[in-house]
């Protein structure tokens, strides 16, 4: 899937992803990031579940969302390898993204397996029907190892912001009608 040259990188995902569903499976542990920057607007990670379900393994799952609406449900094993990184996890309920800036590491990604799964929509992929999945790692050897899965809503780069009509009155002009992005 990836090949790294001296002066080139090549990542092959299927053909059958569009080029932003390819950005987003190829994404290294900043989604966050490329998400927030498409739509111009800030992603949240909610915590639905983070479970210790032995000593030094944890059992996670996150929302992530844009808009108001959620995007992507991520399903996460954890084996933190720090006392400070399982107080992150357990006790600060961090997204992984903001833990590895914080710590400042750089964790090795591996991009293990992706797939479409196909749902009921009103038009295809580009109208939300089916959605796309990855599987990968993220590792740190001295501080974390996270075995991910994401599932992605088939409107992830489909999505429309709420527009609201305004007037506004300039001082010396007439009225201008218009409208605004929430």
């Amino acid at each position: 899937m990836e090949r790294v040259g001296f002066k080139d990188v090549e990542i092959r995902l299927p053909e059958t992803f569009s080029p932003l569903e390819r950005v987003a499976l190829s994404a290294e542990g900043d989604l966050q990031r490329i998400i927030s920057s498409y739509y111009n607007a800030a992603v949240t990670v909610s915590i639905k579940r983070c479970a210790e379900v032995e000593p030094g393994l944890f059992d996670r799952e996150v929302d992530l969302s844009v808009l108001g609406r959620v995007f992507c449900t991520a399903t996460s094993s954890l084996s933190p390898k720090t006392q400070e990184c399982a107080h992150f996890l357990w006790e600060k309920s961090v997204g992984l993204g903001q833990l590895f800036r914080y710590l400042r590491v750089y964790p090795t990604f591996r991009l293990l397996d992706v797939g479409r799964e196909e749902g009921e929509g009103e038009g295809g992929r580009e109208e939300g029907g089916g959605g796309f999945w990855r599987l990968y790692e993220l590792d740190c050897p001295e501080v974390i190892n996270c075995r991910i899965l994401e599932r992605f809503k088939g409107d992830t780069f489909h999505r429309r912001r709420r527009r609201w009509p305004v007037e506004v009155r300039m001082e010396g002009e007439g009225e201008v009608r218009g409208e605004m992005e929430e």
